[in-house]
């Protein structure tokens, strides 16, 4: 579909929304019995709304994908989405060994990617989009320490470390793909990059969500 429809960014938009739209209707009908399952839905719910800025939007008479509010108003809600991954994530934090290993990759595919961008990110962009960064840095590191923690099931638990590892590589070729002059244009095999790492990363948060019991049997 992106190279059928490459030439006409309305068509590929709405497309690209309609399979957002339908993680996010699958998400609606799904029970939310506990509190680790609310985080998953309200973060699925923020997404649904980033995406009405970063993808739909810019389709509209009046509106450029390029606009200031079309990438911050993507960008609040991917925030917002992340902070409720954050709200499941964050259990059973022991600060271990093993959680802090697991920064090192992080760290390792962050920092040439940053070394990179900066230099193209000015004034209150660049902060916005610092903020940004960290809290997908921390969301990532989190997911993969859900493994550990053996707060989750181990399924649920490699779900989410899984997931979170692909949406950090699609949010930061998304970073690239706003912020690197021409590079969108010039290689269009980023943007099916994003969206074979976006779409399963948030598919499988949806996997988890259909779970009727998330955490170890062993868990209150």
């Amino acid at each position: 579909l992106f190279h059928l429809l490459e030439g006409n960014y309305r068509a590929l938009g709405i497309v690209k929304y309609a399979v957002i739209g339908s993680i996010f209707v699958a998400s609606r009908f799904l029970p939310r019995p506990t509190a680790d399952h609310r985080w998953l839905a309200a973060a699925v719910a923020c997404l649904f709304a980033g995406d009405f800025f970063l993808i739909l939007l810019g389709t509209l008479p009046g509106f450029a994908p390029d606009q200031v509010v079309v990438k911050v108003g993507g960008m609040v809600g991917f925030l917002a989405a992340y902070l409720c991954l954050l709200g499941a994530y964050w259990r059973r934090v022991g600060w271990s060994r093993a959680e802090w290993l697991r920064l090192l990759p992080v760290v390792g595919v962050l920092v040439p990617v940053a070394v990179v961008l900066l230099p193209h990110v000015d004034g209150a962009m660049r902060v916005w989009a610092l903020v940004f960064t960290a809290f997908l840095a921390l969301m990532a590191w989190s997911a993969l320490c859900t493994v550990p923690r053996s707060y989750y099931a181990r399924p649920v638990a490699r779900r989410f470390a899984v997931a979170g590892c692909l949406m950090f590589l699609s949010d930061l070729a998304v970073g690239l793909s706003f912020f690197y002059p021409g590079l969108h244009r010039n290689q269009p095999w980023l943007g099916t990059f994003i969206w074979i790492t976006y779409v399963p990363a948030w598919a499988l948060i949806v996997v988890n969500l259909a779970e009727p019991r998330l955490t170890r049997a062993r868990v209150s």
